[in-house]
């Protein structure tokens, strides 16, 4: 009988360092895709902001605080990260599990900005993508 193991999206083949740039796997734990039910927008940002300080992240931001963070994720959609949904989320959102969908590296070093900005046409200068900023980058080179 076939043996399952869990491996992570890199298994094991990060840290990886070229230059002055090393890429690193990160381990998000929990991470659950929030998209609210038409006309449950307000009570959803309500019960995040009163479980974790913070609501429903605007178009194009990051909200953070101890150990959580959401991500918005597109149109209706945000990505809660590092723990699990509130209490009664479920009746006012659409919930799904995207713990082993995701692979999340970071990019360190002297020239990690000019490698990322390589890989996306994003304008990735601190003037328009500060800190806590998101985007969602659809790439045609994918399409086959």
């Amino acid at each position: 009988m076939a043996m399952l193991v869990e491996l992570s999206p890199l298994a094991g083949q990060a840290p990886v360092a070229i230059g002055t740039v090393t890429l690193g796997e990160v381990a998000p734990g929990v991470v659950t895709s929030v998209a609210p039910f038409r006309g449950n927008e307000a009570e959803v940002g309500k019960r995040l902001t009163d479980a974790f300080g913070f609501g429903f992240p605007a178009p194009g931001r990051l909200e953070k605080g101890n150990s959580v963070q959401m991500l918005w994720a597109g149109r209706g959609r945000a990505l809660l990260i590092g723990t699990a949904v509130p209490e009664g989320l479920a009746e006012l959102a659409a919930l799904t599990d995207q713990s082993d969908a995701q692979a999340v590296v970071a990019v360190t070093g002297a020239a990690a900005a000019a490698v990322l900005e390589r890989l996306t046409p994003l304008d990735l200068r601190d003037r328009t993508f500060p800190v806590g900023a998101t985007a969602r980058n659809f790439s045609s080179s994918m399409s086959g």
